[in-house]
């Protein structure tokens, strides 16, 4: 099972990266703060202890002498990058839905953070806080976190959006302007929890027009497999949640579960194969599970599964699923439901 004081793996592999290339920051610079060795990177970096991550982000703060690094961070990350807060949307049917999802399942699957999501009639709040409780100097953290949110809900609800509230455990910092144009002028300092407060209504804003059912079926899946990393903790359930999270869109592919697993492809396509499988081989595994899922347990049409699934033609998905089960996905839905 994950250990509690393992930090956000995925960020911490985009961050190094990105030290990298976009400053004058070299690799050993980052391998003495995080005192390590070159051999250390691949592997170890996905087992970083939290107090490293934020020391980590604290130095970078401090070496390219941006006082606001947390907040520009977040400007700086892609959208889809494995590990962020977008990475169950294509599951989801409303922001709602989202943050219920956060609420229930964090966002690193790693038990390094929890969100805790609160809707009232008029305004609701979603809390950020890292595990274990106590850390400390995790500003940069909170800020890149409460930023990613904000971001979200401009995506979604429109560039125009300011935050009821915005608060945080932290000190006050001696220059808040860069808070302000992010986050409006509601922001608090020094306050029980790292918060974004926003309007219940914006909750209905829609990220999805997938059928409702089938949405329900891909979270009951996604939930099944999260369940078994979580128990399990194999490279194999880390590999088939990647894949079950990623099914629905073009990012499900071996070079970015490498990046989210914090593997080259070459080295996780050589540990996967000394298991007896393939990137290839869990991807069909995991496509008939969510297919045979959505046929039984959703009204969706044929048609929307398999678009939804990826396939650009549906007599592509009957021919998969065909040739993964022995049966076409009609036959399939017709013998579940005799």
């Amino acid at each position: 099972m994950p250990n509690q004081n393992y930090s956000r793996s995925a960020l911490v592999k985009w961050l190094v990266n990105h030290l990298q290339q976009t400053t004058e920051i070299n690799q050993d610079e980052i391998l003495h703060v995080l005192a390590m060795q070159p051999s250390d990177l691949e592997n170890v970096l996905g087992r970083l202890s939290m107090p490293k991550y934020l020391a980590l982000l604290n130095w970078a703060a401090l070496r390219t002498g941006s006082a606001d690094f947390g907040i520009n961070l977040a400007s700086q990350i892609p959208n889809g990058l494995p590990g962020s807060v977008g990475c169950v949307m294509s599951h989801i049917a409303t922001l709602r839905e989202h943050f219920q999802f956060l609420h229930r399942f964090g966002v690193d699957f790693q038990d390094a953070v929890r969100f805790t999501f609160v809707e009232g009639p008029i305004s609701g709040r979603l809390e950020y806080k890292l595990v274990p409780t106590g850390v400390v100097n995790s500003r940069h953290d909170s800020e890149y976190t409460l930023a990613s949110l904000v971001g979200l809900f401009r995506r979604y609800v429109g560039n125009q959006f300011v935050p009821i509230q915005v608060s945080f455990t932290h000190a006050e910092p001696t220059q808040v302007a860069e808070h302000q144009r992010v986050f409006g002028s509601e922001v608090h300092f020094e306050q029980p929890v790292n918060a974004i407060y926003f309007a219940s209504s914006l909750l209905q804003t829609g990220v999805s027009n997938v059928n409702p059912s089938l949405l329900v079926s891909l979270q009951t899946h996604l939930g099944q497999i999260l369940h078994e990393y979580k128990r399990e903790g194999t490279l194999i359930s880390r590999v088939r949640f990647f894949i079950a999270a990623k099914l629905c869109s073009r990012t499900c592919v071996v070079e970015n579960a490498a990046v989210y697993l914090l593997f080259s492809q070459r080295s996780l396509t050589r540990h996967l194969q000394r298991q007896g499988t393939s990137f290839r081989k869990l991807k069909q595994g995991v496509l008939a599970e969510v297919a045979k899922c959505a046929l039984a347990e959703s009204d969706a049409s044929v048609v929307e599964i398999s678009k939804h699934l990826g396939f650009s033609e549906t007599s592509a998905f009957d021919r998969s699923f065909r040739k993964l089960t022995g049966y076409t996905p009609l036959q399939y839905r017709d013998l579940q439901r005799c």
